[in-house]
């Protein structure tokens, strides 16, 4: 008989003043943390830590623990990865749908341009 698995939570963070898309995995006691950019400075990541476990996100106990883990021990791992990033549906069609408008003005624009200059001359 295969042991449970362990249950899979999963949060996506947006920090804009930071610029910085964060995925937080927690499965079992393992948290994994997943960002798009590379260099995130000590104090950003600590500041991000102590904001998961005040909201309840992640055990309080990760708070203290920020070093790396030995193999096999629970903890939290940072891993720079933007492959779980998507841009939603809705925002593409809108965006599709506002280069359609500018486009339709901006030819608009040029034939009224054009039947001026045509009727000026």
């Amino acid at each position: 008989m295969n042991p449970p698995s362990p249950e899979t939570k999963s949060w996506q963070f947006y920090r804009p003043r930071w610029d910085i898309h964060f995925n937080v995995e927690v499965i079992g006691d393992d948290v994994t943390i997943r960002t798009t950019r590379r260099a995130i400075p000590i104090w950003q990541r600590r500041a991000f830590i102590h904001e998961l476990t005040s909201e309840g996100f992640i055990d309080e106990r990760f708070e203290f623990e920020f070093n790396p883990p030995l193999i096999g021990d629970p903890g939290i791992v940072w891993v720079v990865d933007s492959c779980w990033l998507t841009v939603p549906e809705i925002v593409t069609r809108s965006v599709t749908q506002s280069l359609w408008r500018l486009w339709i003005a901006g030819a608009s624009g040029l034939f009224l341009l054009l039947i001026l200059v045509l009727a000026n001359s």
